[in-house]
C-alpha cells in the first residue's frame, strides 16, 4: 500500500515578505557588532543606560532629570524619549547595549512585514502588498533621514525613534484607513496611530495627517468621513495623552535653535528641489539605478487612471501629495505652512519618510501589476508546468530588484571594514581618551569638555566619533555634542568659546580633555597624561554659584533666548559675578541686587560646600552671605524646579543663559534645586485606556451607522493561474488590468 504526501508551497505572495525580511537579516547582521555608540545612536543608548540606572535604583525614569545633554533637561517634556525608555527597561537581563542592538536589528529587518500587513490593511491584494514589501529595504536617498537603512545603521544617522514609529506607521495607516472607510477596529486605529506619535512625534504628525486624507478621498461620504475620522484623531490623542500633555503644558520651554531657523533644517528644500530630486531618482535611488524611482512613476499613472472609481487610488495619491507639500516646506509653501499646528517646531526636512512610504506603495502597486502581466504571459506557454508560472514570475521581480538589492547590501556591509577601523581606534587613542574620563568622572563636581565641532574637537576623533559622542558614550556630563535636544540652554551651549576662562566657570566645565598640543585656558592645572591626551582643571564654583543680578533685565522667549545669550556672552558681565535676570515669555523678574553703590567683582557671598546628584535631579548646597544676592544652579530653567531655602518652598526667576535662580538674604542657609516630575502619569494613562475602551464599545453603533457604499468590498479569492490550450486573445480596456481583475 502506497501513501501520497501531497505538499502545498506557500504562494509567492507570503514568500516575498519573508525573502525581504531574509535579506535585512542578512545584510544588516553586522549591527549586532559591539562598537561604541556614533552620531543620534551615542545619546538614545545614553538615555537608555541611564533609565536602566535609575530603575536599578529604584527610581522612575519618566519625567526625570536627564543631565548629560544641553546642561540637563527634563528630557520626555520636551523630546521622544519612550524608544529609549523602554529600550533600558528590557535591557535587564542581557544588558542595555546588547538590547539596543538586537532591537534596531530586528525592528529594522522585520520592517518588510509591517509594510505588508499595512498595504493589505489598506485594503490592496496580497500581490501589491507582497512587492510594496519586497521594495521597502531598498530605498536610499540622497538626504539620509527617510524610511531606509541609512537612516538607523550605525555609520548612518541613529535615528532610533523614527525606527520605532516607522514600524507601525503602516499599520497605523491601514488601521485607520479602515476605521475611516467604514468603522472598523476604530479603537485599534487609535492606539497605534497614537503609539506613531509618542514615539516619533512627526512621524506621528504624518499619521494624523494621513486619517484626515483617508476622510477626504470620498465627497459624497464626507461627513459620515469625517466625523470616523475625528474619533481615531481623537483617540489617538488620548492614547498619547500621557506624553502628549506635559510636552504641550511645557511648551514655552522648549528652544527654537537660532542656528536652525530659516535653515533646511526647518524649512525643507523648496518643491523645485524635492521635485527635481523625485524626478531624478535623488529621493529614492540615489547613486544607483532608478528602479524604484521608474516603478513609482508607473505607479502614479495607474493609480491615477484608477482613481475614479477607487478609493484606494485615490488615498495613495492624495497622501503622495501632502507627502511632497509638507517635504517641499517654507521655500514653496509658506504661508500654507504657516497655518498648520505647531508648525515652529517641525522640521520639514524630515518629511521625506512620507514621500518615501507612498513611494514604496506606488512602486508595489506597478511591480505587483508587471509581474501579473508577466504571469499572464507566462500562463500562454504550453512548455511550462501551470505550478511554475507564480514561481518564475517571482523570481523575474526579484531579478528586476536585484541591482537596488545588491547595492543596499554593499551599503550595509561597509560596516565591517568601518569596524575594524573603529576597534584599531579604540584600543589605542580610545582607550587613553576613557582612563581620562573615568579619571574627571570619579573626582567628579563639574561638567567635561572635549572638543567640538568648531574648535579643536574636529581632528580629536576617535576613529569616527566625535569627542562630544564619546563623552556621553561614557555616561558622563559633558558640553560640544550640540543641539541635540530643545533644552533652553542649547544656544548659549553651542556658543561656547573654549578658550575663554571664565566660560568653564559659567557652564561648570570642570575638566578639559585636549589632545597633547591644545593649549588650555588660564589657571587649568594638569592633572593626568595618557598617549597623546592632557586632562586638566579648571577652577570652577560648581554647579551652585552665588552671583549678583544687575538691570535691566533682558526680554526673551524660547525663540529670542538664542540671540539674547550671544550679547551676553559678549557682554561677559559673568566673568565678574553678575548675571541679568530674563523675563521670560512674560514672566516677571527679581529686583537688581548690584546697585550703584556696589562695585562688580565682589560676590554677596560664597558656596560653603555642595553635594550633587545630577542623574536624580538634586543639587543641595550650603551657602553664606555677607549681603542679598542670589544663588544659582548652572543647569536648564524648568518650572518643575522645587527649590527650597532652609526647607521653605521659594519660587525661581531665570537668569540668563537660562539657569534658574533664587534670591537669598544675608546670613548661612542651606538650598536646594530638585527636579520634581508629574505625579499624573498613571491617571493620564488610565483616561486614555477608558477611552479606546469607550471607543470598543461604540464600534457596533459605526458599523451599523456606515453606509455600505463605503465599505471595502470583499476581494475574490485569489486562484492559482490556469494552463491554458491555447495562446488567450489580448482584450482592450481603457485602464491597465491590476492583479486584482484576474478572473476567478
Amino acid at each position: 500500500m502506497s501513501v501520497t504526501l501531497a505538499v502545498s508551497w506557500p504562494r509567492p505572495e507570503v514568500l516575498a515578505p519573508l525573502a525581504a525580511v531574509l535579506f535585512n537579516l542578512f545584510a544588516l547582521r553586522d549591527q549586532l557588532l559591539a562598537l561604541p555608540a556614533v552620531n543620534d545612536s551615542s545619546v538614545h543608548m545614553a538615555v537608555a543606560r541611564w533609565t536602566r540606572r535609575l530603575v536599578d535604583s529604584g527610581q522612575s525614569p519618566i519625567d526625570a532629570w536627564f543631565p548629560h545633554l544641553q546642561l540637563g533637561l527634563a528630557l520626555s517634556r520636551h523630546y521622544q524619549a519612550l524608544p529609549d525608555l523602554l529600550t533600558g527597561l528590557l535591557g535587564w537581563p542581557f544588558g542595555v547595549d546588547v538590547t539596543y542592538r538586537w532591537l534596531l536589528y530586528l525592528l529594522l529587518a522585520t520592517w518588510p512585514l509591517s509594510v505588508y500587513v499595512g498595504v493589505r490593511l489598506l485594503g490592496w491584494d496580497p500581490r501589491t502588498a507582497a512587492a510594496a514589501a519586497l521594495i521597502s529595504p531598498l530605498l536610499h536617498s540622497v538626504t539620509g533621514y527617510g524610511f531606509e537603512h541609512e537612516s538607523y545603521i550605525w555609520q548612518g544617522n541613529g535615528l532610533y525613534p523614527q525606527l520605532w514609529a516607522m514600524w507601525l506607521f503602516p499599520i497605523g495607516l491601514g488601521l485607520a484607513w479602515q476605521a475611516v472607510n467604514d468603522g472598523r477596529r476604530v479603537w485599534l486605529a487609535a492606539l497605534v496611530v497614537g503609539g506613531v506619535v509618542i514615539c516619533h512625534f512627526l512621524t506621528g504628525y504624518l499619521a494624523l495627517a494621513a486619517v484626515l486624507v483617508w476622510a477626504l478621498v470620498d465627497p459624497f461620504q464626507l461627513p459620515a468621513r469625517l466625523a470616523r475620522a475625528a474619533l481615531v484623531l481623537l483617540g489617538a490623542a488620548a492614547a498619547a495623552g500621557w506624553v502628549l500633555l506635559p510636552v504641550a503644558i511645557d511648551g514655552a520651554y522648549s528652544a527654537s535653535s537660532i542656528f536652525i531657523r530659516g535653515t533646511f533644517w526647518l524649512d525643507s528644500y523648496g518643491a523645485a528641489t524635492v521635485i527635481g530630486w523625485l524626478a531624478g531618482g535623488r529621493l529614492l535611488d540615489e547613486g544607483r539605478l532608478a528602479i524604484i524611482t521608474i516603478l513609482t512613476g508607473i505607479g502614479i499613472v495607474l493609480t491615477g487612471r484608477m482613481a475614479r472609481a477607487d478609493l484606494r487610488a485615490r488615498a495613495v495619491l492624495g497622501f503622495l501629495a501632502l507627502s511632497l507639500v509638507l517635504y517641499s516646506g517654507r521655500p514653496t509653501f509658506g504661508p500654507l505652512i504657516d497655518l498648520l499646528p505647531g508648525n515652529a517646531d517641525i522640521y520639514f526636512t524630515r518629511f521625506i519618510s512620507a514621500v518615501h512610504m507612498a513611494a514604496i506603495i506606488l512602486a508595489g502597486v506597478a511591480l505587483a501589476w508587471l509581474v501579473g502581466h508577466l504571469e499572464r504571459a507566462l500562463a500562454g506557454l504550453k512548455t511550462l508546468p501551470s505550478r511554475a508560472v507564480p514561481a518564475l514570475a517571482l523570481a523575474a521581480g526579484l531579478v528586476a530588484l536585484a541591482p537596488s538589492a545588491q547595492a543596499t547590501a554593499a551599503d550595509d556591509f561597509r560596516m565591517r571594514q568601518l569596524a575594524a577601523i573603529q576597534r584599531i581606534a579604540d584600543e589605542g587613542s580610545g582607550r587613553d581618551f576613557d582612563a581620562l574620563v573615568a579619571t574627571a568622572a570619579g573626582l567628579g563636581g563639574g561638567r567635561i569638555y572635549a572638543g567640538a565641532a568648531g574648535d579643536f574637537g574636529a581632528n580629536s576623533r576617535i576613529g569616527y566619533i566625535a569627542p562630544g559622542n564619546v563623552l556621553i558614550n561614557n555616561g558622563v556630563s559633558g558640553v560640544g555634542l550640540e543641539l541635540r535636544v530643545p533644552a533652553l540652554t542649547e544656544d548659549a551651549e553651542a556658543q561656547f568659546n573654549s578658550s575663554d576662562a571664565a566660560q568653564y566657570d559659567l557652564f561648570n566645565i570642570r575638566y578639559l580633555i585636549a589632545p597633547s598640543g591644545q593649549s588650555p585656558p588660564a589657571g587649568a592645572s594638569l592633572l593626568a597624561s595618557r598617549g597623546a591626551y592632557r586632562l586638566w582643571r579648571i577652577p570652577t564654583s560648581g554647579y551652585l554659584d552665588v552671583v549678583d543680578s544687575a538691570g535691566p533685565p533682558v526680554i526673551a522667549n524660547r525663540f529670542t533666548l538664542g540671540s539674547a545669550d550671544a550679547a551676553m556672552l559678549k557682554q561677559r558681565d559673568y566673568a565678574s559675578g553678575v548675571y541679568h535676570q530674563v523675563a521670560f515669555a512674560g514672566s516677571g523678574t527679581a529686583a537688581a541686587t548690584l546697585t550703584s553703590a556696589l562695585a562688580p567683582g565682589k560676590r554677596p557671598g560664597q558656596v560653603v560646600v555642595e553635594a550633587d546628584d545630577p542623574d536624580r535631579g538634586i543639587f543641595i548646597g550650603q551657602v553664606h552671605f555677607d549681603r542679598p544676592g542670589l544663588v544659582i544652579l548652572k543647569s536648564t530653567f524648568d518650572p518643575n524646579w522645587r527649590i527650597t531655602v532652609d526647607g521653605v518652598r521659594v519660587q525661581p526667576s531665570m537668569v540668563a543663559p537660562g539657569y534658574p535662580a533664587i534670591e537669598v538674604p544675608s546670613g548661612a542657609h542651606q538650598v536646594a534645586f530638585r527636579y520634581q516630575g508629574w505625579d499624573a502619569w498613571p491617571w493620564l494613562i488610565g483616561l486614555g485606556t477608558l477611552a479606546l475602551a469607550g471607543l470598543w464599545l461604540l464600534e457596533p453603533r459605526l458599523l451599523r451607522l456606515a453606509p455600505a457604499a463605503s465599505r471595502a468590498e470583499p476581494e475574490p479569492p485569489v486562484q492559482p493561474v490556469p494552463q491554458p490550450t491555447a495562446r488567450p486573445r489580448r482584450l482592450r480596456s481603457r485602464r491597465p488590468r491590476l492583479p486584482e481583475d484576474r478572473p476567478a
